[in-house]
């Protein structure tokens, strides 16, 4: 069902609890939804962990800052590793003050209104509608108000509304990415290029399919039973449904892929689909990357955060972006820009699967693991 802000969504805000004012900031005081991370291999661990606290307002340190007040944020499968203590060690090295230590805020993006500025920002107003993303070891958005630099922040689409341009920015920028710089598919030359989305009602695997056809490409997308209706809205000209048939004998059916995308949460044997990509093709996983570093020891540890301070200090003096460390290469706001022109042409639809207030986190959380989900899930603070 296509609804208004040509958004695809199965639920809206039939999540949100009735007694939803419950959440709204009192005097200075803001709503900070963190977690106090635990070493677990599972979420099913993580209940009692959760913390919904007030936090004082945050306010503008640097002359190039912003004061963000958050209307709505997705949470992804990347929050949930960061639950199991995913990217800490790089959390410690690249942050400083109480955004190193616990407890960890969460959400990767957010949409937005600017309520304050800083006195060298000229690219924003207060009153701006933004929308951004950061990376997995940099302090959350998940928070009634955020600082964060102008160079991350862009402008977010008008046609949608808050909750579904919170469903945009991390993904996009790692759809984007995943494309443009990691596979032989390009804006120009897709045209009749063949490409499988193995997950194609991921947050991610909703807008590479989207962008693919856009450019010409033909799209095969595998997802389960409940998720043909809006691979086939979003255009994937055919679709293999990943819980009823042998996917390996479903795959030999068809011809051989320029491009294959791995975005699915379950896991599955890679092997398999590389047989079905043409010589010279790109495979391209965009699961979170497993990080070495999460698993070291004291000594190990404090070798390798030597070696990264090392590595900062060079890159400082070449003009290096803190934020680009790791998967922030990727959160690029030119991405974001070219996002939004797209939603406001109609050409990119957002899919909001579920829409939760801070207090149902925990069931928010549930949710992004569930693999019967389509889309982004969202956390709303209106």
């Amino acid at each position: 069902m296509v609804q208004k802000g040509n958004m695809h969504s199965r639920s809206n805000i039939g999540e949100t609890p009735a007694n939803v004012d419950q959440i709204q900031t009192k005097g200075i005081a803001t709503v900070v939804v963190t977690i106090l991370e635990n070493d677990i291999e599972t979420l099913l661990l993580l209940q009692g962990v959760l913390l919904i606290d007030d936090s004082e307002m945050p306010t503008i340190k640097k002359s190039n800052e912003l004061l963000i007040q958050v209307k709505a944020a997705s949470i992804n499968v990347i929050d949930t590793k960061i639950c199991s203590g995913y990217s800490r060690i790089y959390r410690r090295l690249l942050n400083s003050g109480k955004q190193k230590e616990l407890p960890v805020t969460l959400g990767r993006d957010c949409a937005g209104v600017i309520v304050d500025i800083g006195q060298s920002v000229i690219n924003f107003d207060i009153g701006d509608e933004v929308f951004l993303a950061v990376p997995s070891w940099a302090s959350g958005t998940m928070a009634e108000y955020i600082i964060v630099p102008e160079t991350q922040v862009a402008k977010r689409p008008k046609s949608c509304n808050f909750e579904a341009s919170a469903s945009l920015p991390y993904n996009g920028c790692l759809a984007w990415d995943a494309l443009v710089n990691r596979s032989v598919i390009k804006e120009g030359n897709a045209k009749g290029k063949r490409v499988l989305v193995f997950g194609g009602s991921t947050p991610i695997g909703c807008i590479l399919t989207q962008l693919i056809k856009l450019w010409g490409g033909y799209v095969v997308s595998a997802c389960r039973t409940d998720a043909v209706p809006v691979m086939k809205a979003l255009g994937a000209n055919e679709v293999i449904v990943i819980n009823e048939t042998d996917v390996e004998k479903e795959l030999q059916l068809h011809d051989k892929f320029d491009a294959i995308f791995y975005t699915d949460n379950q896991s599955f044997k890679e092997h398999i689909l590389k047989k079905h990509l043409l010589p010279h093709g790109s495979y391209v996983s965009t699961v979170p990357e497993q990080l070495t570093s999460d698993s070291l020891g004291f000594i190990c540890g404090s070798i390798f955060a030597g070696c990264v301070r090392i590595k900062l200090l060079v890159q400082y003096m070449f003009g290096f972006n803190m934020h680009q460390w790791k998967e922030g290469a990727k959160l690029n706001v030119a991405y974001l820009r070219a996002l939004c022109e797209l939603t406001d042409a109609h050409h990119l639809q957002t899919v909001v699967d579920r829409v939760y207030a801070p207090y149902n986190i925990e069931r928010a959380l549930f949710h992004v693991l569930d693999p019967n989900s389509i889309g982004s899930t969202i956390i709303t603070f209106q």
